[in-house]
């Protein structure tokens, strides 16, 4: 009964924590990174009641055992996704402030959009996180505890969701740092070649320094973009 409590209290301190924080953060003005600290908050709290109802719904006996445990199995792969995604939310939001603080493009652009460049830290930045995401989903479809057909079927429907987002994002990075490099974006199917390809787009990519200055693709990232003067607030005051 004590550690049942024990459950309840977390769970319903964690709920206001990240309420409170959601609250705050539709009350505040629109900053840049918002929508990453945003997007981080809802998550979590989405997560949450998935990782400790089963638990307080056991120990109080709501539910009979067996349900509560069948139930978690089940939820579990979606339970560590959305804690793993949250987590690289988190670090959008910090590579958000980053840019904001060197005037540099939004974090969205540079993970969702195919056109512009984007330097090797942000490459890097992305391969990492989506290394460590792709792990926690493939070590979901593979564990060998997670037996029951709930759990192996919300693993896949997990897998399947998360895969086409996966592979946009990692073209769209990709794409954008052969950019940098004042090379055409199909060179992302180098990486198709056996061996040789995954080393070169690693070392072309991830080591390899942009272009100088602007190119066909674009202003150089890692200069900050120039500030454009506001044309119709001069113009009325030569008036």
């Amino acid at each position: 009964m004590l550690q049942g409590i024990q459950y309840h209290a977390q769970f319903w301190s964690y709920m206001l924590l990240y309420g409170v924080a959601l609250a705050v953060l539709l009350s505040t003005p629109r900053f840049r990174g918002k929508g990453w600290l945003m997007a981080f908050v809802v998550i979590t709290l989405v997560a949450q009641p998935f990782y400790y109802l089963p638990v307080i719904l056991d120990r109080f006996k709501l539910v009979s055992s067996s349900f509560s445990s069948s139930f978690f199995e089940a939820i579990y792969p979606v339970t560590r996704l959305l804690y793993v995604v949250g987590d690289g939310i988190l670090v959008a939001f910090i590579l958000e402030l980053r840019s904001a603080m060197k005037g540099r493009q939004a974090v969205g652009k540079a993970l969702f959009s195919f056109s512009g460049r984007v330097p090797r830290h942000v490459y890097w930045v992305a391969l990492l996180t989506m290394l460590a995401i792709n792990f926690r989903v493939c070590a979901d479809l593979v564990d060998p505890t997670r037996n029951s057909s709930y759990s192996v079927t919300m693993s896949w429907i997990t897998y399947l969701i998360w895969l086409p987002i996966a592979m946009w994002i990692s073209l769209a990075v990709q794409i954008k740092r052969w950019h940098d490099l004042d090379k055409s974006g199909w060179w992302v199917l180098i990486g198709l070649v056996p061996i040789v390809g995954g080393f070169w787009v690693l070392i072309e990519n991830g080591c390899i320094e942009g272009t100088k200055g602007p190119n066909r693709f674009g202003p150089n990232p890692n200069e900050a973009e120039p500030d454009i003067p506001d044309v119709r607030a001069f113009a009325t005051s030569r008036l």
